[in-house]
């Protein structure tokens, strides 16, 4: 049966994230080595799914329960963030927990990505026309973006030694990452448009390449 209070249903997930995390942290007490458990796809599911599950609901949430979710979660990653940094020595980068996604990881990511939902969904039609439809575009096809910059990665990156104002302008590699993942992000809506719009398919095939591109 469906959840349908959302208190029920984030504290779920909740539970999930933390027997995962429970689970990575017995296995890499020895039982595992670390590059078993970041090359393991299987480790990814949960994480991620909860991610996913997280942000299926948010629309049936208030905007004052997202807010004061973030800002839980950002003390929570302080609180442990310091505790981690007293106990190295230094302050501990969340990427160091991102493969595969930690807790410590996506605590961070959660209170930043809510608490910019947060502010969109509050300031969104105060923004210009242009502006909106930017913000729209990449919240639609963030995960499309996010799939396009690893070819814009990979030629950054075995271009590191050759092009030399890439190791000295991290930011101009960036944004030609950027520009990169968002043209060819358009530019496969717009085929993907033309092929539904031109196309004498059956229907089932048209909502799938909406659904999977769109």
């Amino acid at each position: 049966r469906s959840v349908s209070r959302n208190p029920t249903y984030f504290l779920l997930i909740s539970l999930f994230l933390i027997l995962h995390e429970l689970m990575v942290m017995y296995l890499q007490n020895g039982i595992v080595r670390k590059e078993f458990l970041s090359n393991n796809y299987l480790f990814y599911i949960v994480p991620y799914s909860c991610v996913f599950a997280i942000g299926v609901r948010l629309e049936q949430c208030q905007l004052r329960s997202i807010v004061w979710s973030a800002v839980g979660l950002m003390i929570i990653f302080v609180v442990l963030a310091i505790k981690m940094a007293i106990a190295q020595g230094q302050f501990v980068w969340t990427q160091a927990y991102k493969y595969p996604p930690q807790l410590y990881y996506m605590l961070y990511a959660l209170a930043v990505s809510l608490g910019l939902y947060a502010f969109v969904l509050k300031n969104l039609n105060a923004c210009g026309d242009r502006l909106r439809m930017f913000v729209l575009f990449v919240s639609k096809n963030s995960l499309w973006i996010y799939l396009w910059h690893i070819p814009g990665v990979m030629f950054v990156n075995s271009s590191y030694q050759e092009l030399s104002y890439f190791r000295s302008n991290f930011i101009l590699a960036w944004l030609i990452i950027i520009a990169w993942a968002l043209f060819m992000t358009f530019f496969q809506r717009k085929i993907i448009e033309a092929i539904i719009a031109s196309w004498n398919v059956n229907q089932r095939i048209k909502d799938f390449l909406k659904i999977a591109f769109l």
